[in-house]
């Protein structure tokens, strides 16, 4: 049986930090991922249903609350990372609020705890979409269970 393997959007103008992520991700086992440079190009692929966002808030175009507060309209089970340079905790509060599972700030001091984050994130989200395949699982069988169940009672 094939687990869900969750589908990861990186939203981020930062090509070094795009590739750093990237490389993070799949070297562990995350093979399921999409980059994008906007905002505005990242909402029209969100009917692709990604799992996981990882946001930059300081894009060209929409800025972060403006990803975040569109994804949650369209796709409100999404979870957002907000993963930026910007250290605001009002930001962040902000963030939060409107639906960001978390705010990551990309400092090099923090980078190893950033990178431990995103993992414990998509390792989340990864025994969410388990929990949901084996709850519908069951749910089938005993469907069939009770249809064998009631075509022995009818006869």
């Amino acid at each position: 049986m094939a687990w869900p393997n969750p589908l990861i959007h990186i939203v981020d103008d930062d090509p070094v930090f795009t590739k750093f992520i990237l490389s993070h991700i799949q070297s562990n086992g995350y093979d399921r991922v999409k980059t994008f440079k906007s905002g505005e190009e990242f909402l029209g692929s969100l009917k692709e249903n990604p799992a996981v966002v990882l946001l930059d808030f300081s894009l060209k175009g929409l800025n972060g609350l403006d990803v975040i507060r569109a994804i949650k309209r369209q796709k409100p089970r999404v979870k957002i990372v907000v993963v930026t340079v910007v250290n605001d905790p009002k930001l962040e509060d902000e963030c939060l609020r409107i639906g960001a599972a978390d705010y990551l700030v990309k400092e090099d001091t923090r980078m190893e705890a950033m990178k431990a984050r995103v993992l414990d994130i998509l390792h989340e989200t990864v025994i969410d979409e388990r929990r949901k395949y084996v709850v519908g699982a069951f749910a089938v069988i005993a469907l069939i269970v009770l249809i064998y169940m009631m075509s022995g009672l009818l006869d």
